[in-house]
Order: structure tokens, then sequence, then C-alpha cells
């Protein structure tokens, strides 16, 4: 399945269809009626989820990058190497060896790291994956407040959250915008690599610590950029890096983007993640309208799924999607009295609030592959006889 430029959900088998008119009642196709394939369901999860702690962990103590310098070693030798305690060096190999993560070799004792896990458990490409594993660590610590509202309502405060999430989403997302945000996120829609280059005025709505707009203002001074966020930790850790690139063409502030309060005047804008987890998303994609030229660009990264959920039972990344909402996205919003969109909103939903706001999504491009679950909405704003005062 992937979705359409207009908003609709095309598989490889059929054509458009129309989602107005999909049957939501229809039933899901995988269900466990029978107890034993849900107890082996069950099984699978937890020793799933197992690995992904011990993954957080071993990224966290750095055992990933020692195994893969040191080759195949003992766990004396690693330990050795490393610095690491051996006693549980060896229960934390042993764990990844069953996960099927590392290689052991029984005749001389050795371990190794499989290529595959070498390849997307080390470096500083946009295929390390290891920083993604903190999620579930971070996930379970708001498992008895989730709960709660689950049978009380109401949401949990971003506050809550803070600082650590903060660190997380940068850790998450910071090697891939470091190899892909020009080629992958810039230079593939048309012109606006150009407009940055002869000089645009930028605006990042909910920037985060920022490192996506440093980039910006690195690869092109000809252009001015602003970043906008609410948590105070992050637009700190944001000015941070820029004053260490020594980058005067950005400034950053905490500002709650629902009442940016500014004119006409940028030629993009830019939110990243930023959109459905808002408490009044409708009035942020107003607030952007009204700050964005007549004749700007809107690049909205968001998460890439139907509004549907049973549209979404074949999204190989939907159990991940519906749970960032429940443990993150839908509680902040929830918390503030907001919308609740979650983080399937989903496409339809999207276009109806762009639409709304007064933009036209013009086209629907991929994220590159090795972020999963997004897809970049190329918005401009609708033509209308007058602007709003």
């Amino acid at each position: 399945m992937f979705l359409g430029r207009d908003g609709r959900i095309v598989t490889a088998m059929t054509d458009t269809i129309d989602q107005q008119a999909t049957d939501t009642t229809a039933p899901a196709q995988h269900t466990f009626d029978d107890p034993f394939a849900f107890a082996g369901a069950f099984l699978s999860w937890m020793n799933g989820s197992t690995i992904v702690l011990g993954l957080d962990a071993g990224h966290r103590a750095g055992t990933f990058e020692a195994l893969a310098a040191a080759g195949p070693s003992t766990v004396e030798e690693l330990a050795a190497s490393g610095g690491f305690s051996s006693r549980h060096l060896r229960e934390w190999l042993d764990l990844m060896t069953v996960g099927r993560v590392v290689i052991h070799d029984a005749a001389t004792q050795r371990y190794r790291l499989a290529a595959g896990a070498a390849a997307c458990l080390t470096g500083t490409s946009s295929l390390n994956m290891a920083p993604v594993a903190a999620a579930i660590a971070f996930s379970a610590k708001h498992v008895d407040a989730v709960a709660t509202t689950l049978r009380h309502g109401g949401g949990i405060p971003y506050d809550a959250y803070r600082p650590e999430f903060t660190d997380l989403m940068d850790q998450m997302n910071r090697r891939h915008y470091d190899e892909l945000l020009i080629t992958g996120y810039i230079d593939v829609v048309p012109g606006l690599a150009e407009r940055l280059r002869s000089g645009a005025r930028v605006l990042d709505v909910g920037c985060g610590t920022g490192h996506v707009l440093n980039l910006l203002a690195r690869e092109y001074p000809a252009s001015t950029f602003t970043g906008y966020d609410l948590a105070e930790d992050a637009v700190v850790a944001a000015r941070r890096e820029a004053a260490h690139l020594a980058l005067t063409n950005v400034r950053y502030d905490t500002v709650d983007v629902a009442d940016i309060g500014e004119p006409a005047g940028y030629d993009v804008v830019l939110a990243f993640d930023a959109i459905h987890d808002q408490a009044q998303p409708r009035q942020v994609l107003a607030q952007i309208r009204q700050a964005l030229d007549d004749d700007g660009l809107f690049l909205m990264v968001d998460v890439k799924a139907s509004s549907h959920v049973h549209e979404n039972l074949d999204q190989p990344n939907a159990p991940w999607i519906y749970g960032a909402s429940l443990f993150h996205c839908m509680q902040v919003s929830s918390a503030d009295g907001g919308e609740g969109l979650g983080t399937a909103w989903g496409l339809q939903k999207a276009h109806e609030l762009l639409a709304e706001a007064g933009f036209t999504v013009e086209d629907l491009v991929d994220t590159p592959p090795t972020e999963m679950m997004n897809v970049i909405y190329v918005c401009r704003p609708s033509v209308r006889e007058t602007r709003s005062a």
C-alpha cells in the first residue's frame, strides 16, 4: 500500500480507492481465534521486547562498538579491551546470541556481531538503529500513567516526559538527518534548494533541539532561519549547537506554536513530526498559513498512514505508530485539553486539516528508506481573493 497525492490509498493490486466509500467495518485480516496461536504470538512479543531492551542497554554501554572494533572475541578478551564487567557482559552476549544479533562459536568460545547487526547497530550512518531501541524503555516508564488515562481519561503532560524525551528524539533522528536531510528532503522538492541558496526566510515550527535547522543554516548561508519550540531545554540545546557551529543566520525562541502571531513574511515553513501531537493542530496550521507568504511553501513531514485502522493492518510499522500515540503523542495533546489527533491521524485527516487552514497539498513524497515512518507533504497556500486580517 502507498499513499496517493490526492489523499487516497493505492494498492499494488487495485486502482485508487475512494476512502469515503470504503467499508470501515471490514474484518481484520489477522486475528487469533486459536488460543495456542495467540500464546505463540504473545511469546514472540515478549522475546522481541526483551531483545530490544538488551539492544538499548548494549548501545548505552558501548558494547556494540566495542565488539565491532574487536572482532571475534571471548568474554574475557572483550571485557578487558572494552572495560566491561565480564560476568555481566557474558549474560548480555548470551541474550544477544539467542536473539541472533551476536554469533557464538562454541568451539572457540568467541562472540562476534552478525554482519547485518553490525551495519544497523554501529557507526554514524543513517542505518544505525540502535538509538531507536531507547524508545521502548522510555515508554515503559509511563505504563502506570497510561493505564490511569485508560480508566479516567485526560492525558499526560508534556513536562512529564522531559527532559529525557528531548534527548531521545534528538538521538533517534540525528544520524538520519546528518546523512539525508539535503538529498532526501530538500532536493526532492522542486525549486526548494534553489530558493534556499538564493536567500529565503525560513521558520521551523516545533524545532526540537534544532539539529535540522542548524544543518540547513550551515548549508544555505544566504537564508535566515528561525526555530520555535515549547520546550525550553530543547531551545537551549538548539542554541548551544548553533553556537558550536558558529552559525549567525539562525535563532531560536521558546514559543507556543499555536500562538505564533506573526504576519506574512516567511518564504518557507517547516514542521518535522510536530503537528499531530499539538493540542490545537488546526490553530497551529492556521498560524502557519498566516505567517507564510502567498507564494510560500509549507513542508510538513508527518506519519505515513491511513486515518482508518483497518487500512493500516498490513503497515509494517503500525504497532509502533499506535504505540507512540498511546504512550506519548495523543497523551500530551489530551493533557492540554486538546484534540488528541494521535500519531496515526493519517493522510485523510491531514488533508482535511490542511485544506481547512488554507493549504493545497501539491505533492506527497516518500522520505528516505532509513526513515521508516513518514511522508513529506509539499503544501502551497490555496488561491483566495484576500488574506485574512
